[in-house]
């Protein structure tokens, strides 16, 4: 578990890392033209060879994704649909709820915008469309459904395995500013409690990846 941790997720938390330490991450705010798809396929390589890496590791152990309970099923999609917009409903709820809260006690509006986003600020190239959808399986696959399975094998706790997946990915998303990541963490809770509740990953995967597409066709240009 620790050698997948450290090839899929020293990159992106070294990046959040970075910003939120010292406003600088490994990859630039701006790009110069075609710099873009540069970043976008290192992207996709890193979480490609992460994922190579995972199932590798399993084969080791005698396992498969489905051990991980990556299947397929046609009940997956509506269900897939239901979580997304349910998911959507709570994070907007609670960002009602945070936005109150905040103002209440410091007299400031708070700004939940995600910062260090320019690189979604593009056109829809090859690129971005491949990222969103490699991206999907790459977290879900490896923060949500390896971490939670094999932290709760070790621990026999199912809501430190909870705590763990959801800690991970609110890190490496530090980048977009504490008040955004602690936004998503509400998104990223939700995916794990369906996950422990219903024990099928797939539905999260195709939830996720709707989320990445909307925040694509939001930003590009």
């Amino acid at each position: 578990m620790l050698v997948v941790c450290i090839v899929a997720f020293t990159y992106p938390l070294l990046n959040s890392t970075l910003f939120f330490l010292f406003d600088k991450g490994v990859r630039p705010r701006s790009f110069a033209p075609g710099e873009v798809s540069f970043w976008f396929y290192l992207a996709i390589i890193i979480e490609l060879v992460s994922l190579l890496l995972l199932v590798y590791i399993l084969r080791r152990q005698g396992r498969s994704l489905r051990h991980l309970t990556l299947s397929c099923s046609w009940k997956d999609l509506p269900e897939s649909l239901a979580l997304a917009i349910g998911a959507y409903i709570v994070f907007a709820l609670s960002y009602a709820l945070f936005f109150y809260i905040y103002y209440f006690v410091t007299g400031r509006t708070l700004n939940a915008a995600p910062q260090n986003v320019e690189f979604l600020r593009t056109k829809i190239t090859l690129a971005a469309v491949l990222l969103m959808l490699v991206n999907p399986f790459y977290e879900e696959l490896i923060a949500r459904a390896y971490i939670m399975t094999e932290v709760q094998f070790l621990t026999g706790s199912r809501l430190l395995a909870l705590c763990a997946s959801v800690a991970l990915q609110s890190a490496y998303h530090l980048y977009q500013g504490v008040a955004s990541a602690s936004m998503l963490s509400v998104l990223f809770t939700i995916f794990s409690v369906y996950f422990l509740m219903r024990r099928k990953i797939l539905p999260v995967i195709l939830a996720h990846m709707y989320f990445d597409f909307l925040a694509l066709l939001s930003y590009a240009r």
